[in-house]
């Protein structure tokens, strides 16, 4: 039976990672969760995959934002940006403006 590599087991960690637990989202927590040291699980993640493990969370948590916005038009992007493990909301929204090229605000109004 093959061995399953970190790299390919953290992609599936932040896939199917619950709404509810993206805020605490980060590589340290997948590797432990996915019994690997943190070095390893983001050097092996590098080397495999187009992105560093860093960015695909950033990624599903601007694709998990994006989703709330077109279906909830009541909360708050402050809300969004703490729900999504953004401490602070300014920088959610530069980060979400530079990964989908306009801000949350403007985003959620092109779904209403």
């Amino acid at each position: 039976m093959k061995k399953e590599n970190p790299a390919h087991k953290a992609l599936i960690h932040v896939l199917k990672c619950p709404i509810e637990d993206l805020k605490t989202l980060s590589v340290e927590g997948i590797a432990k969760a996915i019994n690997s040291n943190r070095t390893y699980l983001s050097a092996t993640f590098g080397s495999r995959m187009a992105y560093t493990l860093e960015e695909v969370i950033i990624n599903e948590k601007i694709s998990r934002a994006k989703d709330i916005l077109k279906t909830n038009a009541d909360i708050p992007i402050k809300d969004l940006a703490t729900m999504m493990g953004f401490s602070e909301s300014n920088y959610f929204i530069k980060i979400f403006r530079k990964r989908v090229g306009i801000p949350p605000g403007e985003y959620r109004k092109l779904w209403r």
